[in-house]
């Protein structure tokens, strides 16, 4: 009986052809998922604090309106530390629906007169979280 070497190696270059074929499908999942990835919804702009006309312990917040579709909501994010971050704040609220502004209370969170409170805006919706408004600040009365 003869043995013969010859299909051995066309095996293994089958095999390796499909191996490579293998790593080829991989890599091209792999970057097609990094390339799908939604862009973040646009930070509001230009935000502003108004005191409001009626109590001195209130104040309007304000920000550009945005069109945008996938646009659901703001949080407001707060805290008493600079620089105030999603991560260093000490809560967050979120303003329902398409509006520019919210009224800010700060009894309402705990926070007293004379105090130091950072607020910013990220808006929130069908894609990822925005990055947060330029951080304001305001003394409470």
């Amino acid at each position: 009986m003869q043995h013969n070497d010859n299909k051995k190696p066309a095996n293994y270059l089958h095999f390796y052809r499909s191996l490579s074929l293998l790593f080829c499908l991989i890599l091209t999942a792999c970057s097609a998922d990094k390339t799908s990835e939604e862009a973040a919804l646009k930070k509001p702009e230009n935000c502003q604090v108004i005191p409001n006309q009626q109590s001195a312990s209130q104040y309007t917040i304000s920000w550009d309106y945005s069109s945008d579709s996938a646009l659901k909501g703001y949080r407001i994010y707060y805290g008493t530390s600079a620089p105030l971050t999603k991560s260093r704040a000490q809560g967050f609220y979120y303003q329902d629906g398409d509006a520019s502004e919210v009224t800010f209370i700060p009894a309402a969170l705990n926070l007293t007169t004379c105090t130091t409170v950072f607020v910013a805006i990220s808006a929130i919706g069908d894609r990822p979280e925005s990055a947060l408004s330029d951080v304001l600040e305001i003394v409470i009365e």
